[in-house]
C-alpha cells in the first residue's frame, strides 16, 4: 500500500511539540474562518472522515518558506537550510522549488501551496514526468501517475496535491474531493467542527501554524502538553519588527471547562527542564471564551524547525 513520504506531520501528534520558526507576517489574529474571511488555506480543508469513516478528526499544519528564505538574517542558517529544500523531493514532479512557495498548508491526505510559479510551465513537467491529464475541474487541471499514488490539480492560484488512501479513495479521488471542499461544493472542516474554527481564531496568522482537533481528552497530564476537557489544540508564530510572538492554544468543550492552570503547568516543566520554553520572554497565561492561551516572545534565531 502506498505511504505519505516526507510531508508535515499531521494531526494531533504534531501539535503536541512547541518548537517554531518565526514569521514575518504582521501579528494579528485570523479571523473567523467560519465566516470565510479566514486565510486561503481554509477553504481546502476537508472535513475528517471523508476518506476514512474510523477518522472523526484531524489537523493541519501551514508553513510560508519564502518568507524564511527571503529574510534569512533573522534566522539560524539550520532553519533556514531546512525550509529552504524541505519539500523540493515532494514537489520535483511539477519542477518547482520549496523557496517558490508562499504557504504551503498539510492535512493527513492533502498538500496544498501557493507561490510564485508559471501554470502551463509546471502541467507540462508533469506530463513529462509520467503524470496524465485527466480532467478540467472548476479551473484546475488534474493529473495523475499510472497507478493514482498521487495526483495533482493545477490551478493560477494554487496547486493541490492528493495521496492515495484505498481502493475506494485513490489520489485522483482524493485531489478532486478538495477541488470540491474549495469551490464550495462539499463541507469544509471549519464548517463541520466548530472546535477547528475556534481554535484558527485564536491563533496568529503567523509564518507557522499547527492546529488539530480530538475527542474531549480525559486525564491528567499537563505536565506533557495533556489537559483534561481540551479538545483541540495549536500554536502559531508571527514577527512584529524583530521579536517573535509565539501563541498556543487549547480548546476546550464549553468555557466551564477552560483551565490556565494546567497551561501553566505544562509551560513550567517544559521551562524548568530546560525545552523551548527556556527561550520565552514576557509569558503570560489568559482564558478566552473556550480558548486558553498561552503568548510569549522570543527571538527568532532561538527557535528551530518544528
Amino acid at each position: 500500500m502506498p505511504t505519505r513520504r516526507g510531508f508535515l506531520k499531521t494531526g494531533v501528534p504534531s501539535v503536541v511539540g512547541i518548537g517554531t520558526i518565526g514569521s514575518l507576517s504582521g501579528c494579528f489574529q485570523l479571523p473567523a474562518v467560519g465566516s470565510g474571511d479566514g486565510p486561503a488555506f481554509t477553504k481546502w480543508l476537508h472535513t475528517p472522515g471523508e476518506f476514512d469513516d474510523d477518522l472523526e478528526h484531524s489537523g493541519v499544519d501551514v508553513i510560508k518558506p519564502a518568507r524564511v528564505i527571503s529574510n534569512d538574517d533573522l534566522f539560524s542558517d539550520n532553519v533556514v537550510e531546512r525550509v529552504d529544500g524541505m519539500f523540493d523531493d515532494q514537489l520535483a514532479p511539477t519542477g518547482l522549488d520549496t523557496g517558490a512557495l508562499d504557504w504551503l498548508a498539510a492535512t493527513n491526505v492533502t498538500t496544498v501551496l501557493s507561490g510564485s510559479y508559471d501554470e502551463s510551465t509546471v502541467n507540462a513537467t508533469l506530463e513529462n514526468n509520467d503524470f496524465e491529464e485527466e480532467s478540467e475541474v472548476g479551473g484546475y487541471t488534474v493529473f495523475a501517475d499510472v497507478i493514482e499514488e498521487q495526483a495533482f490539480a493545477v490551478g493560477s492560484d494554487a496547486i493541490v496535491r492528493g495521496e492515495w488512501v484505498s481502493e475506494s479513495a485513490t489520489a485522483l479521488d482524493v485531489t478532486k474531493e478538495a477541488l470540491a471542499v474549495r469551490n464550495g461544493d462539499e463541507p469544509r472542516y471549519t464548517e463541520k467542527r466548530d472546535t477547528m474554527d475556534v481554535l484558527l481564531g485564536a491563533l496568529d496568522d503567523g509564518f507557522q501554524i499547527s492546529a488539530a482537533t480530538f475527542s474531549a481528552y480525559q486525564g491528567d497530564d499537563a505536565e506533557v502538553g495533556w489537559f483534561e476537557d481540551s479538545v483541540g489544540k495549536g500554536f502559531s508564530q508571527s514577527l512584529s519588527g524583530d521579536t517573535s510572538t509565539f501563541k498556543h492554544v487549547a480548546v476546550y468543550e464549553d468555557e466551564g471547562a477552560v483551565d490556565t492552570d494546567d497551561l501553566e503547568e505544562w509551560y513550567e516543566a517544559v521551562e524548568e527542564s530546560g525545552g523551548e520554553f527556556a527561550t520565552l520572554d514576557d509569558v503570560d497565561c489568559f482564558s478566552s471564551g473556550r480558548t486558553a492561551i498561552l503568548e510569549g516572545t522570543v527571538d527568532p534565531s532561538d527557535f528551530g524547525l518544528f
